[in-house]
């Protein structure tokens, strides 16, 4: 992904040199191959302004999807998603309208790009607020971080993007920065460079372990938890699904890291918490007692709502947008 992203840095996209590239790269990979030419086909008929042939299976069409999401092309992505959804049918990737298509704005190509190789990324927007927002075990937040940033571009907030690349649940720390410890004081560092004044932490599946542990070492003012881990005991509910979690706790039992007393830490804090999840979903449900019944937290179910992953179902019941201004507003 790397790669193709260089080429789209330029106004003009060499798409001859970029099918070059991409022959030579992956010619021993077939699927990756066919994915990648599939790609680069279906972008230049869109910047030729015509509409893209859907000539490929299913999965192929959602991984292009996912690819042309990531390089920020909104637009674009609107229009691969219209042409898949009438080649196979309209239940076609439903997260992806949801996200994409509901927003009522008008975007174009995202000012913000996520660079998805990357498990740090801050930019600075001269806001005084801030959104960290903290990718799950897929680093992805449930569905591409440029999806939610559909969202957010128009909010009046930095953002800084994390992953966690050592699937610690945050707990040893970003990679590219060092341990826990180390984590948090540079991101304090880079807050302050920001000059921020208000701070907002957002979760999705496993970055909600990191979002809500994180943000009470920052001091945040509020934590958005879209269901996920508040303990890693819940978490191992589902340990042969989810073999992180075995991971941590063999990080803790050899004395690598430190399991922390969420509850307690929230018990004393003033940050507010927010936790979405669905309200069928049983290994969110078991989450529920760690916050359970502080007065600084917020439990909010969706009703009938059997997934885990929450965020693109909340923005198709014209939820998603208020949460995101009321956050930053502070009337939340």
């Amino acid at each position: 992904m790397r790669a193709i992203f260089a080429f789209f840095e330029s106004p003009e996209v060499d798409y001859p040199a970029l099918q070059t590239m991409i022959k030579e790269r992956f010619d021993d990979t077939p699927i990756l191959l066919k994915m990648c030419e599939r790609f680069a086909t279906t972008m230049q008929s869109i910047d030729a302004g015509e509409v893209p042939e859907v000539d490929m299976q299913s999965m192929i069409a959602k991984s292009v999807m996912n690819m042309i999401i990531n390089l920020g092309r909104i637009s674009a992505a609107r229009i691969f998603l219209a042409a898949c959804r009438e080649k196979f049918s309209e239940s076609f990737m439903p997260e992806a309208v949801s996200m994409l298509m509901l927003t009522g704005l008008e975007v174009d190509r995202l000012k913000i790009v996520d660079r998805p190789w990357l498990d740090y990324q801050i930019y600075d927007r001269g806001a005084e607020t801030t959104i960290i927002m903290m990718c799950g075990n897929s680093h992805r937040f449930g569905v591409e971080l440029n999806s939610v940033a559909v969202w957010l571009e128009s909010l009046q907030a930095n953002l800084i993007y994390l992953r966690d690349y050592n699937l610690s649940l945050y707990l040893a720390g970003v990679r590219s920065i060092g341990d826990m410890e180390q984590s948090v004081a540079r991101i304090k560092h880079d807050l302050g460079e920001l000059g921020t004044k208000r701070l907002i932490l957002m979760g999705s599946s496993g970055g909600v372990f990191g979002a809500l542990n994180y943000g009470q070492k920052l001091n945040a003012d509020l934590v958005l938890c879209f269901a996920g881990p508040t303990s890693l005991y819940a978490g191992q509910m589902e340990a042969a699904e989810r073999p992180s979690y075995l991971k941590v706790q063999k990080m803790i039992e050899d004395g690598v890291i430190d399991e922390p007393d969420m509850r307690a830490a929230y018990e004393m804090s003033d940050t507010r918490v927010r936790y979405f999840y669905g309200a069928e979903y049983e290994f969110d449900k078991a989450q529920i007692p760690t916050l359970e019944g502080l007065p600084n937290v917020s439990i909010e179910p969706l009703a009938d709502w059997p997934k885990h992953i929450v965020i693109a179902e909340m923005a198709q019941r014209n939820m998603l947008m208020g949460i995101f201004e009321e956050a930053v507003s502070g009337k939340s």
